[in-house]
């Protein structure tokens, strides 16, 4: 295939089908097409796409190659359709494949005529922080989102840099932790949480989802969890991503499944329901990890502060002074967190479970809703 891949017109049959999945999506109000999965990586031994190939296909995909690309009498790709085309998510984000591609959409593609350069309207990339730099290889287990070994943080510095470039918003469509309580199915999956200290690896799951929701709204990326429930309800082997759902099934072993709750299901219900409306401020990250974010609502805060560590970090710490404060800690079984309310100086214990205090300062500077804790 790549003989002819770096050539648009390769893809017509592909960008036609794209173009009627389009106008059909509509009809039932889907507006938004990622039309294929990590094409710079070896998921499943999928096809690996050189750069220059998915560059050439999404100029296809996008608008039919500026429209030199025809079925007939009809165009190709989602241009004018007013489905929007995302980019398909990178596994690896490696700044080399990615500037690789920019290089193709300068060379092959300009703005004359209203055209745009870069072919797609949302770039995106998947982050699982795990040990693995390689999937499907070896043996690996999930990290922390903090945790510099695979360094999200920079991966999210790299794509915000390109997508900037490019002039679209940046999204995480897929992050994930599986949450094996049995060791044996734990160690079918290169994603796993490997339990410490006291927690489970439920509870750490729940602590690692939302500590990623805040790292990307600090960011300015929006992110979806993979999944919110989990696939397959007599799952007997384990498997990676088959565990990282905020929604478990109760059994394995045959009898009438249902739905569970996992603790990440009520943190991140604790995130919306408590400042879903904020917006991010600012944040400060301490040298021995300490994260404080400041999210505001008008005349509202919100300080959010955790540990971003992996061994069960604690620390008495003096957070501020307060005309008024509501301290909401995460609680199993509870979508809103249990709170507790105060005036003056708050001293808490900080751990490695994010902590939100609510409190009223001085009118802040208006700004959107950040809109980053919509699910579940």
């Amino acid at each position: 295939m790549n003989e002819i891949a770096e050539i648009p017109a390769s893809y017509k049959k592909a960008a036609r089908n794209l173009r009627k999945y389009a106008n059909g999506g509509k009809l039932i109000g889907l507006y938004t097409i990622e039309p294929d999965n990590e094409k710079d990586g070896t998921f499943k031994k999928a096809g690996y796409m050189l750069p220059y190939s998915i560059a050439a296909m999404m100029s296809a995909y996008y608008d039919g190659h500026r429209g030199t690309i025809w079925d007939g009498a009809d165009s190709v790709g989602v241009w004018g359709t007013g489905v929007k085309l995302i980019f398909p998510a990178l596994s690896y984000t490696f700044p080399d494949y990615i500037e690789a591609m920019t290089y193709w959409w300068r060379y092959n593609r300009d703005t004359t005529g209203g055209w745009k350069q870069y072919p797609f309207d949302i770039f995106n990339v998947h982050q699982y922080p795990g040990t693995l730099a390689v999937q499907f290889s070896g043996s690996g287990k999930a990290i922390s989102p903090e945790n510099t070994y695979y360094n999200l943080q920079q991966k999210l510095d790299t794509a915000l840099y390109f997508s900037a470039i490019y002039g679209t918003p940046l999204v995480n469509t897929e992050l994930g932790f599986d949450a094996y309580i049995d060791t044996n199915k734990r160690n079918n999956s290169f994603q796993a949480i490997h339990a410490f200290g006291t927690k489970n690896v439920e509870q750490i799951q729940a602590d690692w989802v939302a500590r990623s929701y805040l790292m990307h709204a600090a960011n300015g990326v929006t992110m979806y969890q993979y999944w919110l429930a989990d696939q397959g309800n007599y799952e007997t082997t384990g498997g990676t991503f088959n565990a990282t759902g905020l929604l478990k099934w109760n059994t394995d072993d045959g009898a009438l499944p249902f739905l569970q709750k996992r603790p990440a299901y009520y943190w991140m219900k604790t995130l919306k329901a408590r400042f879903g409306s904020y917006t991010f401020k600012s944040q400060t990250v301490d040298a021995d990890t300490l994260y404080k974010q400041l999210y505001v609502n008008g005349s509202d805060s919100a300080y959010v502060i955790w540990y971003g560590t992996e061994h069960e970090k604690a620390a008495f710490k003096t957070v501020g002074n307060f005309a008024t404060y509501n301290l909401i800690s995460m609680v199993e079984g509870d979508e809103d967190g249990s709170s507790t309310t105060g005036t003056g100086a708050l001293n808490i214990v900080i751990d490695e479970t994010p902590k939100i205090i609510l409190y009223t300062s001085e009118a802040q500077p208006p700004s959107a809703p950040s809109g980053y804790f919509k699910n579940p």
